[in-house]
């Protein structure tokens, strides 16, 4: 039987590498891209490859104490052509796959320090920091910087983009099913993250550890994926296991209860509003904690388009709820929490101000920080697009450098940009993508 593609599976595409099907028809599927911010194509099911599910694998001591903390020690990227071509066409779009991160971000170096700064293991606390600019600034690049910095120290990242209706802080379980989905750690692909952290946890744990008993939910889950490793059946139940602890809606509570003969309660509650919040901020914590005793850092959060979250007054009422009780949980007592979780927001700003009123107030209450996006030199960005010549260069084969005509025209490009209050950042990435097509064709694939 040919291999057919659901909902949720992890696939590999022939060009931008792997991503999530969101959509399928007869023919195509729709996917959403890792490596570009979750932008969704369309491909031929036939153009897809199944990304099988790597098998969980026991964490040896020395790594457990210290996981690969040093961004410099891994190996460095070689710049194929093939890998070269997969930027320059992502850069199309304003996008960067995250393999040329470094050398496609202007400021690389200074976001860099920042997002360091306010990892879990530099504040000894749960922070949330906030990146604000206006639309198209490069708020969503700036948060796969934080993805990508915080994945090389050792921490396990996931990132949602909310919508304001599907994926939205109205609905804690259908944004926490959309942010599970892309848990990544040790750059692994799994079709069952959470599960996966379950089982490293447990095998490198054993008991469930005391702190992890704070959280009675996901304790009962850590108990019950313990006594199904011992029993040998995990793996037929992991799918639906993993479904269940990132609140998705396609099982529940009372099913598993009966298949298992195990009492379980749903992560997210339907009622009252509060406590379906508070489930919210307890997922979010819980498993940044069964993280750190899996043998990580902690657990990065990105949330980006936070603005949309407006444009439904019914909606953001109830969105409201879910910030509120993560104040509670960042002020509720005389000791800082130490869970190991950092949230990085991406915003717009309100109401006349840089920043996002109800996303400051969770700044300030975990001692957090905002960066703004701001405007470069036009020197500086005409020295970026020449490390952008490289890539380029590199990509069609290339041996000329830039001639003068296309120099002067990529410092007109950013002369005008510079005064523009939208959309710097991601125009001028297209922009002198396009400008070295004017200038060199691109060169067709095929010679």
């Amino acid at each position: 039987m040919d291999w057919r593609p659901s909902i949720g599976d992890k696939v590999q595409t022939p060009d931008f590498g792997p991503g999530r099907v969101v959509g399928v028809s007869a023919t195509r599927a729709l996917v959403a891209l890792d490596d570009l911010n979750d932008r969704i194509v369309s491909y031929r099911i036939i153009e897809l490859k199944g990304l099988i599910q790597r098998q969980v694998e026991p964490l040896h001591e020395d790594r457990m104490k210290e996981p690969a903390l040093d961004g410099a020690a891994q190996e460095p990227t070689v710049v194929t052509d093939g890998l070269a071509l997969r930027a320059v066409e992502a850069m199309r779009f304003g996008l960067v796959p995250e393999v040329f991160i470094e050398k496609a971000t202007l400021g690389f170096d200074d976001l860099s320090r920042w997002i360091e700064s306010y990892l879990p293991h530099e504040r000894g606390r749960t922070s949330v920091c906030e990146v604000t600019g206006p639309f198209g600034a490069g708020k969503s690049h700036a948060m796969a910087v934080v993805r990508y910095v915080a994945a090389r120290k050792g921490y396990a990242v996931a990132r949602v983009e909310v919508d304001g209706s599907r994926v939205s802080l109205s609905d804690p379980a259908a944004l926490l099913c959309a942010l599970w989905s892309t848990l990544t750690v040790d750059g692994r692909v799994s079709s069952t993250p959470l599960i996966d952290l379950y089982v490293r946890a447990i095998e490198r744990c054993g008991e469930c550890p005391r702190e992890l008993r704070r959280f009675e939910t996901i304790a009962t889950v850590y108990d019950l994926v313990a006594e199904l490793m011992r029993r040998g059946t995990l793996e037929e139940h992991k799918v639906d296991l993993d479904a269940f602890v990132s609140s998705c809606s396609n099982i529940t509570a009372t099913e598993l209860s009966n298949r298992f003969g195990w009492r379980l309660r749903s992560l997210i509650r339907w009622s009252p509003t509060e406590k379906r919040s508070d489930d919210f901020v307890e997922s979010l914590t819980g498993h940044a904690t069964l993280v750190k005793h899996a043998g990580y850092q902690g657990l990065v959060i990105t949330v980006d388009e936070f603005e949309v979250e407006y444009l439904r007054g019914e909606r953001w009422r109830r969105a409201e709820n879910a910030v509120a009780a993560l104040e509670r949980y960042l002020t509720g007592g005389l000791i800082p929490p130490v869970d190991p979780l950092s949230l990085f927001i991406a915003t717009v700003g309100q109401e006349g101000e840089e920043t996002d009123p109800a996303v400051c107030r969770l700044v300030e209450a975990s001692a957090g920080s905002v960066w703004p996006l701001r405007n470069f030199y036009v020197d500086q960005q005409v020295n970026h697009a020449m490390d952008l010549f490289k890539l380029y260069a590199t990509s069609y084969g290339i041996e000329d450098r830039p001639f003068s005509e296309l120099k002067r025209a990529i410092r007109e490009c950013a002369i005008d940009l510079a005064t523009n209050e939208s959309g710097a950042s991601r125009s001028f990435i297209k922009s002198v993508i396009s400008l070295y097509d004017q200038g060199y064709g691109p060169p067709d694939h095929g010679e």
